[in-house]
């Protein structure tokens, strides 16, 4: 805890969401204990990792995407029902049991829509996945959620969502000014039109969780017990992997690490408090109250202020500020400066 005193606010906010959570299709939360100053989250084990970890044997089949995304819209269907979203969904945040049962985990950003603000405005999510109303700050509900959800079918269809071949700073603009994504390819027809469903730009018009489970590409799912042989596939790769490094030299093992993986901008999460909160010092169960509400930073505080900053020096604080205030009266129009500028110079 002494060394996390930045996202003490975040685990706290994850711990209140996930224990109000009851449902098959997301991570069981068991407890949270205090042993010295390590906080241990207790959570159901999922055997199969991750579903970007099994991506790393190869891209999934449609009948297996089919029944991920059966399984997630369920556990949406839920989340949004209770007011909840969940503003990050991405294939590294949904985890296989060893049943093949498919869980939604990662509640750090999760935030909740109340009757009195119906609409969230804060600058959270991983950028590759966001909804183009998120990036412009607009407003939005549910609905991003569901964007999220059809570019990580593409993720799993294809590998890596889109745009993540290019710097993030770079898709924060492309996306909501480029048509929406298509899934190209030897693909089904109902598979592209699910696609479809889910990234109209206009929320509005964009499907709910609700509608997709009607959705055909939906009904035609199998059980999820297939899912594993994602897992089978995986632990095969693994171990392949292993047998194949045992003979790679130390000199190719630095290189193999040097390519890396395509642009990783993790998760952007809100400012949180500093101070550490006072917690128990026993070996007890402990009930952490949900976090304060904070102000939430902006797409100019988590995104244009460093970027300009690295390129121009601390000389740039006078730009930073104005277009922090020009952003305080009209919520998104530095992206579409930037969009226009950037079409009037091609």
């Amino acid at each position: 805890m002494e060394e996390a005193e930045d996202e003490i606010e975040d685990i706290q906010q994850e711990i209140n969401i996930m224990s109000q959570l009851q449902s098959p299709y997301i991570t069981k939360y068991h407890g949270s204990y205090i042993r010295g100053s390590k906080l241990w989250i207790v959570m159901e084990f999922c055997a199969g990792g991750s579903c970007l970890d099994m991506l790393r044997a190869g891209v999934f089949e449609e009948i297996y995407i089919a029944i991920i995304m059966r399984e997630l819209v369920s556990g949406l269907e839920i989340l949004h029902a209770e007011g909840k979203l969940h503003r990050d969904i991405k294939a590294a945040n949904l985890l296989v049991a060893a049943d093949g049962s498919l869980k939604l985990a990662d509640f750090g950003v999760s935030g909740q829509i109340t009757a009195t603000f119906t609409k969230k405005h804060s600058f959270v999510g991983t950028p590759f996945w966001m909804a183009p109303e998120v990036i412009e700050q607009t407003g939005y509900d549910s609905k991003a959620d569901i964007w999220s959800l059809g570019i990580t079918a593409i993720e799993l269809a294809k590998g890596s969502a889109p745009y993540s071949d290019i710097h993030p700073m770079k898709a924060l603009f492309l996306i909501p000014k480029n048509d929406p994504p298509e899934l190209d390819g030897n693909f089904s027809k109902t598979f592209k039109s699910f696609i479809q469903a889910c990234l109209d730009k206009d929320p509005n018009k964009r499907a709910s969780a609700k509608e997709l489970l009607k959705h055909p590409f939906i009904k035609s799912a199998k059980q999820n017990t297939l899912l594993k042989d994602l897992i089978s596939r995986h632990q095969q790769w693994l171990a392949e992997q292993s047998i194949s490094q045992s003979f790679e030299t130390e000199d190719d093992m630095e290189d193999s690490e040097e390519l890396g993986e395509p642009w990783d901008f993790g998760t952007i999460k809100s400012a949180a408090s500093k101070k550490l909160p006072v917690l128990p010092t026993k070996q007890t169960k402990m009930r952490i109250p949900p976090p304060p509400a904070a102000k939430p930073k902006s797409l100019v505080d988590d995104v244009v202020e460093p970027v300009i900053k690295e390129l121009a020096g601390d000389g740039a604080s006078a730009l930073v500020n104005s277009i922090r205030e020009l952003e305080k009266t009209k919520p998104g129009v530095f992206v579409k400066i930037v969009n226009e500028l950037s079409a009037k110079l091609k």
